[in-house]
Order: structure tokens, then sequence, then C-alpha cells
């Protein structure tokens, strides 16, 4: 099987190499999938990293694939968080406790003390010690970014994200979190640009093409976001964050049927199984419900949804923002006074 990895990803399993080939090949693999971000290859990416360390339990950088997977199976599946985030945690102290100088093992705490913890010193203490560890790690310095955009950090966070690009030009989804960031700094015509050149690498890449709707939107350009959250939900039907925010959309262009629609489908759907609360909200945000959008955005304050931590940043959340309930949201997140 030969995989295609990028730079960054063979300078970081080359730097430290078990002394097992098979730890390391599995490892190596482990990192191909969980590059693509699509709720299979990152469960793929679990396999991988845990037969890394059946194979060998002292390797530290398979401890902390397996974290960066669980926290990445958070953020792009159906997954509760807060387990997800628990197992992440648990494998990158595990990565620390056996290599306290590994960047990755820093990086991958970081995550998790950012996305689950709402620990925004711990996170970007043990974000800043990566980049000092190692300052060519592209994805220490694209979590730092992502990091800095949620705290509305908007220039400093573009420039990190810029950085990592330079260590790993090849990264698609270090290409996507340009636009992302560019986006909540609310320049989107230019978060528009970068998108389209990803997906014009890689027009199957979803984590580019669930995002480029949300700069549409802001634009007033419903239709147009409308057909690029039907793209990704073309490429993974089951995608709730494309659906939540097509539901937005219609919403928005006055489509309002439709957009009750796909409301009631995701709470019907959130009975039978677990889905993400935030992306309930958004669709409730975009009808003007926001007695709906305050209980579902307080269960994915207490779940720690995805996309969620950028709250005080997010301009699709901007109809609540005057509301003291959102002040009251952002305050327990310490992000607001």
């Amino acid at each position: 099987m030969r995989l295609r990895l990028t730079g960054d990803e063979k300078q970081r399993l080359a730097r430290r190499p078990t002394e097992n080939p098979q730890a390391y090949e599995e490892c190596v693999r482990g990192r191909y999938f969980w590059n693509r971000r699509t709720p299979e290859a990152l469960q793929k990416a679990v396999e991988h990293f845990q037969r890394a360390i059946e194979k060998d339990p002292a390797y530290a950088l398979a401890y902390s694939g397996l974290a960066d997977s669980h926290s990445m199976l958070a953020f792009y599946a159906n997954t509760p968080a807060k387990d997800a985030y628990q197992k992440a945690k648990a494998a990158a102290e595990k990565a620390l406790a056996l290599d306290e100088s590994l960047a990755e093992g820093h990086t991958s705490l970081g995550w998790v003390l950012y996305q689950s913890g709402y620990d925004w010193q711990g996170a970007e203490r043990e974000f800043s010690r990566a980049i000092q560890l190692n300052p060519g790690y592209a994805t220490g310095r694209h979590w730092y970014g992502a990091f800095l955009g949620s705290m509305g950090r908007a220039d400093e966070s573009v420039a990190e994200i810029q950085r990592a690009r330079e260590s790993d030009p090849l990264s698609l989804i270090i290409a996507t979190a340009l636009p992302d960031m560019l986006y909540l700094a609310r320049r989107y015509d230019q978060a528009l640009e970068r998108y389209h050149k990803v997906l014009e690498m890689d027009p199957n890449f979803l984590s580019a093409q669930r995002m480029i709707g949300l700069p549409y939107l802001q634009k007033g350009q419903y239709q147009l976001a409308i057909t690029e959250f039907q793209k990704a939900l073309k490429l993974q039907p089951d995608d709730t964050f494309a659906l939540g925010h097509l539901g937005h959309a219609y919403a928005r262009a006055g489509q309002k049927e439709q957009a009750l629609q796909i409301f009631s489908a995701l709470k019907e759907r959130a009975r039978r199984q677990y889905v993400t609360p935030y992306d309930i909200a958004v669709v409730a945000v975009g009808l003007g419900d926001k007695d709906q959008a305050f209980a579902w955005l307080e269960r994915a304050y207490e779940e720690r949804s995805r996309w969620f931590i950028h709250c005080k940043a997010e301009p699709l959340l901007d109809p609540l923002r005057s509301e003291p309930r959102f002040q009251d949201l952002l305050r327990r997140m310490r992000l607001a006074p």
C-alpha cells in the first residue's frame, strides 16, 4: 500500500522512529487516514494508531496520533464530544509521559484543553510549548491559529495559519484552515477565493466543501450557499454540519418550509442517535427562533459541541449577540468579563 503523506507528516514520523518497523508502518497509515478528515478515515486512523501502540507501547508519536484522531472524530463525525475528548486527553497525556519534549504531544493536549476544557490559558501554554520545541511542526501552528481565531485575535490567527502553510504547503486541511480563519475575520471574499483554490486541488475534499457556503451566507448570496451545502451532502449524506447550515440557508433565503423540514428532521434524528447540538441550533438561528436557538446552544455548551468553540467570532451568531443570554454563555466560557 503506497501512501501519499505531506512533508510535515514525513518529518514528524521520521524524527522519533520506533524500534519496531511494524509500529512505524501503522503510525504512517494512521496519519494518512487522519489527514483525510472524514468519519470513516478517522475511524481507520484510530485502528492504525491502536495497532501501533500494541506493537510498541512506548511509541509516544502513536499516542499523540491516537489523541488527534479521537479529537477529530469529535469535530468531523457525529461522535459525542465529551467521550471523544476524554479519550484524546488520556492519549495525549500518555504521549507526554513517554516524551515530555514531544511537540506533537503538547499540540494534542493543547487542542483538548481548547476544545473541551475551555481552558484558554492552558491551551495557549501547550501550543506555545509545542512551537518552541518544533517551530516547523505545521499542525502545532495550524491548531494554535484556530485557537487564536476563536479568541477573536484575527490577524494573529491568519498569520499563524500562513506559517503552518509554509511548513506544510501540500496539506489540504491546513490550506482549508486559512479560509476558515478569514471567514471568522469577516474577510469573506478572501475566504471564498481560498476555499475555491482548495477545491480546485481536490473537488471531493469535504472539509472545504462543507465550509464554503458560510461566506456566501454572510454575503447574502443564499442560493449559492444552498448549492454548496447540497454538494457537501452529496459527498457525505449524513453530515449534520452541512445539513444544519443548509437549513439555515433555506431560512435566510425565505424558503421557510424547507428549513422547518430540516429542523424537524435533525431533532427527530437526535432522539435516535447523537447529533451535534450546534448543528440544530444554527437552523433555529436562521429561522429567527431565539428560544430554540438558545436551548440548543446551551446543550452545545454543555456537550462541547464542534464549531461552537468559535461563538465569540462566528458571524452566523450575530443575531443573538445583543441578547443577555448570549453574553451569559460567553461569560461561562470565560470569553467575556
